[in-house]
């Protein structure tokens, strides 16, 4: 498109007041899709690689974690709910944490007297998933003297 810049700025306000249903081609292309089942494979694809990333994590916490944290295994979703240990004060874990390249919320936002956070899985890799359980362990065990080992 050429143009004055400010009728160029201008011009998607302009087309949604006239059109407010979408885009007729994009609609169709997914109908399509929708039709031929490809949305279909690629959700049943998509479950069994998020399914697979949660079990992976779920060992990986059991086998890591346990008794520094607890949580449920989720029926469904891209995350778990992790409920740490009261020795961990967890502003403190997700600043140390922060040094080392791992984000973990600080819990504050969402359940601060349950000393809780959400722990997503959907988006990393398997070896992201290593990497950061073994960080997130051995920073608590240095953080935190309660799980010092002798």
């Amino acid at each position: 498109l050429v143009g004055p810049p400010n009728l160029i700025r201008e011009l998607p306000k302009i087309r949604r007041l006239i059109d407010r249903q979408g885009d007729l081609a994009m609609e169709g292309a997914i109908a399509d899709l929708i039709q031929e089942g490809v949305i279909r494979r690629y959700l049943k694809k998509a479950l069994k690689q998020y399914r697979r990333r949660r079990d992976h994590c779920v060992d990986l916490f059991q086998k890591e974690l346990t008794g520094y944290l607890h949580f449920n295994v989720p029926a469904g979703g891209l995350a778990l709910w992790a409920k740490f240990h009261p020795g961990v004060r967890l502003p403190e874990l997700s600043a140390q944490l922060k040094k080392q390249g791992v984000y973990l919320s600080d819990g504050l936002f969402y359940a601060p007297e349950e000393n809780a956070v959400r722990m997503g899985f959907g988006a990393m890799t398997e070896p992201e998933m290593v990497r950061a359980t073994i960080i997130l362990q051995r920073t608590i065990r240095s953080a935190f003297p309660i799980f010092a080992r002798n």
